[in-house]
């Protein structure tokens, strides 16, 4: 007897019992212990396998498919797209169900010969004296159009030949790293962090519309807490053949926001980077002023390097006491673009007078030779993140003096990269909970300056100048703990933005000299208008901030 059962012929429906029946032991089945005169005669059988009901689907299960495993010793196979048990006959109570999904499509679960799936249980069980699902008996149906996946799983589940009907799931998610973000303190209000939160939330800004640049030798653009990078200039080396650094400051300014890994300071921000090692030669003011070429005031360029100081040795200083990456910053900054320089671990004091004597008569630590660059040192972090001493204290490593304008976590600080806090999946979602040095430190005060950046062009239409950018940081930080050897304050976003705003003009729209009814007519008569009338807040059109600012002033006598 052969039926059409979900457009698969069923030729007669039976079975073919092979061992002695299901769900008993099978001695030496398939060449197992006992078949060669090996081992033990008998194999420990299988758990029963309990049918639960009625099926409930989850909302990852699939509609259209469900998974059946016919019983252990059961010949049934698919033949020529048919499924067939050789018209051994157990198969007879299955006819209502088969008839059922007539329409659909059955198919294994694998590409593998039954020949090659026998032998393999075969051996699993020689070796571990136990039964071995038949995988040969595992299959998916596809359900015709219209049939629901839990009454058609119920419906096999309730027949004898069948071991278990179960429901197929969606592709599951990757694994992924849990949500660091509650690690990274730097991100928290002040004096903790540099209140990243604050300029989200309250300055309406995670950095979108400003362009930042890292300058270093290497990062991981596959990292996929990262977004797309953009190169500029010659094609980066890796004189080192470690990417782990980049990758964790890349990580502090803009990991991606997406509730798990870290997330950036100015997530929002248009990422790049430049080679601080180039054409076989370090050269890092080749890459500012590649940089250059790209960026505009207000965008921010972070020098993540250091250059050997005269007390030789490992006495690293900042870059610009070499004159080229001097002269490179100082025509960076003429051109509005905010250069954030990282102090350099060789804890030296900047102010000491071999800074001022040497070096081709080039001084650059002395108040009259400034470049105009933010020189960030490193500093403790709070004992709350793990911090070794004081907070905003200065760490040993970091150099200091006049010329150091402020300072970030110089420890502690959770990022991408490295992998020594999380590893599971590989490079490409390394973390590290241990990023520091100056090099820690500098992403965040560039971080903050982004932020700024982009809030002020928003709010005013044109980007805060580099001198004054760093004036305000140093003004408004929370301010350095310890020792007298200074690296200046912690940047405060939220104190920086207070200082930065700009008074609101008065809104006297006729100029009287006062806010009142003439004022809101003339507003009223041009709402939605592109016109210079009534246009309070300069955007170029008459709308409803500007009819509020009049009704917020309404009375007010302008000066």
């Amino acid at each position: 007897m052969v039926i059409r059962c979900a457009g698969v012929l069923v030729a007669g429906l039976g079975a073919m019992v092979l061992a002695s029946g299901a769900g008993a032991s099978e001695a030496g089945a398939g060449g197992g212990p006992g078949s060669d005169g090996s081992g033990p005669t008998t194999l420990k059988a299988r758990a029963d396998i309990i049918k639960e009901g009625p099926v409930a689907l989850a909302g990852h299960d699939r509609r259209d498919v469900i998974q059946v495993k016919f019983r252990d010793g059961l010949h049934v196979r698919l033949r020529d797209d048919r499924l067939t048990d050789f018209g051994a006959g157990v198969l007879d109570e299955a006819q209502g169900v088969l008839g059922l999904v007539a329409g659909g499509r059955w198919q294994r679960i694998t590409d593998v010969p039954e020949q090659q799936l026998d032998a393999l249980r075969a051996n699993a069980q020689q070796n571990l004296g136990r039964v071995i699902a038949d995988m040969n008996l595992e299959y998916h149906l596809f359900l015709p159009a219209g049939l629901d996946a839990a009454a058609a799983i119920d419906a096999f589940n309730g027949l004898e030949i069948v071991e278990l009907a179960q429901p197929v799931p969606m592709p599951p998610p990757l694994p992924l790293p849990g949500d660091f973000q509650p690690n990274q303190g730097y991100l928290n209000g002040s004096p903790v962090g540099i209140d990243a939160y604050f300029g989200w939330s309250d300055l309406g800004t995670r950095g979108a519309g400003v362009r930042v640049v890292d300058i270093e030798y290497a990062f991981n653009a596959n990292h996929q807490d990262l977004p797309a990078v953009t190169i500029l200039g010659p094609t980066p080396q890796n004189p080192f053949s470690n990417d782990h650094h980049g990758t964790a400051v890349l990580g502090q300014l803009g990991g991606i926001e997406n509730g798990w890994g870290v997330t950036g300071i100015a997530p929002e921000s248009s990422l790049y980077f430049a080679g601080a090692y180039t054409n076989d030669t370090w050269n890092v003011a080749g890459a500012i002023l590649a940089s250059l070429a790209t960026l505009e005031p207000g965008d921010v360029i972070l020098i993540e390097q250091q250059w050997f100081g005269p007390n030789g040795g490992t006495n690293y200083v900042p870059v610009e006491w070499r004159l080229p990456e001097y002269n490179a910053i100082v025509t960076a900054v003429g051109n509005g673009v905010v250069v954030v320089e990282a102090a350099g671990n060789g804890g030296e004091n900047l102010d000491a007078p071999i800074f001022s004597e040497g070096n081709n008569g080039h001084w650059p630590f002395l108040p009259e030779n400034d470049s105009g660059a933010i020189i960030v040192g490193a500093g403790a972090a709070p004992s709350s993140f793990g911090g070794t001493q004081l907070d905003r204290s200065r760490l040993n490593f970091s150099c200091y003096g006049s010329r150091v304008n402020v300072q970030g976590w110089g420890q502690r600080v959770w990022t991408t990269g490295y992998g020594s806090a999380y590893s599971s999946e590989g490079p490409n979602l390394y973390y590290t909970a241990t990023f520091s040095g100056t090099s820690s430190a500098s992403p965040i005060v560039a971080g903050a300056c982004v932020l700024l950046q982009a809030w002020y062009q928003d709010s005013y239409g044109e980007p805060i100048p580099p001198l004054v950018l760093r004036e305000v940081l140093m003004q408004t930080g929370a301010p350095q703990q310890g020792a007298n050897q200074n690296i200046g304050p912690r940047p405060d976003v939220a104190a920086a933005a207070a200082a930065l705003t700009r008074p609101a003009a008065c809104p006297d729209v006729t100029g009287d000299g006062q806010v009142n009814l003439g004022d809101l007519n003339l507003v009223l008569a041009n709402f939605g208008q592109q016109t210079d009338v009534g246009d309070t807040n300069g955007d170029g059109v008459v709308d409803l901030a500007d009819l509020n600012a009049v009704l917020a002033a309404f009375g007010e006598i302008c000066e």
